[in-house]
């Protein structure tokens, strides 16, 4: 077991880049709304420059602290519903940070914000969330030099900002009942189980996750298709059938929506695309079973 000052364990992340970029379970106080961190270190034999890698949407957003040449940005990624490429810059950064949230993990932090005004856009923190941005500016600029401390300070200050938020028991209801069965759940048996009306659950997923149940659902189900062909094996025949389409034609453009590209296309060029294999909750269980 890794572990480093302030008891953060090491998980396993995905396998893109192994030699710079280690994955962090946040402690417990966290779990409900952080998934992990994920820091990246400069890697000088990084090729120059390489095809963008192409991000598939978890509906989650995060924040992202990035230092090069003693300059710091802070950045919240809001939740993403489309595919988005970022360049693989591990030979031009000295150091980056991840705090990557669970669907409806951020919602708190900044503020009761209501997520769907910052979907698939990126700000500076200072300009959403200010008070939490001045949380940051002296553990960065105290613990820069050193990721694990800055990573268990970052841990901390998160822990008590969350303090303030309230959590919402449908929304955890609402996620644990999509997450378990991949999104394959219509919104009136959800509405049966909750006793909400499809009305009121979809303000509530739009305000709190940023994105319509519609969306939503949509998301999970073709991460779930991106998880089992990462696996390997001849998945592609029956993969439509399995997640619950009506054919094969309703799969192929919701996953070419969301990845940007044709599931035979993503299997052929797994190396162009970032998939958080274990991100959404349902996998969070097998991800933190050897953290606690």
């Amino acid at each position: 077991m890794n572990t480093f000052s302030g008891g953060l364990k090491h998980i396993v992340g995905n396998r893109h880049c192994a030699a710079t970029q280690l994955f962090f379970a946040p402690s417990e106080p966290l779990r409900h709304i952080v998934s992990h961190y994920t820091v990246q270190l400069r890697c000088d034999c990084e090729p120059q420059p390489q095809q963008p890698l192409t991000i598939v949407p978890d509906a989650s957003g995060c924040l992202v602290f990035t230092l090069t040449n003693g300059r710091l940005q802070q950045l919240f990624w809001g939740p993403g519903s489309q595919p988005h490429q970022v360049s693989r810059d591990f030979n031009t950064i000295a150091m980056r940070i991840l705090v990557e949230f669970l669907p409806g993990g951020a919602f708190g932090l900044l503020g009761s914000m209501p997520l769907y005004e910052l979907q698939n856009r990126q700000y500076l923190l200072g300009t959403i969330a200010p008070s939490l941005e001045r949380l940051f500016l002296p553990v960065i600029e105290l613990h820069h030099e050193s990721y694990p401390l800055l990573l268990q300070a970052i841990d901390e200050v998160l822990v008590r900002h969350a303090g303030i938020a309230t959590e919402n028991m449908l929304l955890q209801q609402v996620l644990a009942c999509s997450s378990s069965v991949y999104g394959m759940l219509r919104l009136n048996a959800l509405s049966d189980i909750t006793s909400y009306s499809t009305r009121h659950i979809n303000r509530l997923c739009q305000a709190r996750i940023g994105l319509s149940w519609k969306s939503f659902v949509r998301i999970l189900r073709i991460n779930e298709a991106c998880r089992r062909i990462n696996r390997g094996g001849d998945v592609l025949r029956t993969l439509a059938c399995d997640l619950d389409y009506h054919d094969q034609a309703h799969f192929t453009k919701d996953f070419k929506a969301l990845c940007g590209v044709t599931p035979s296309d993503y299997q052929r060029n797994l190396s162009d695309f970032y998939h958080e294999e274990t991100k959404l909750c349902a996998h969070l269980p097998d991800r933190y079973a050897h953290c606690k």
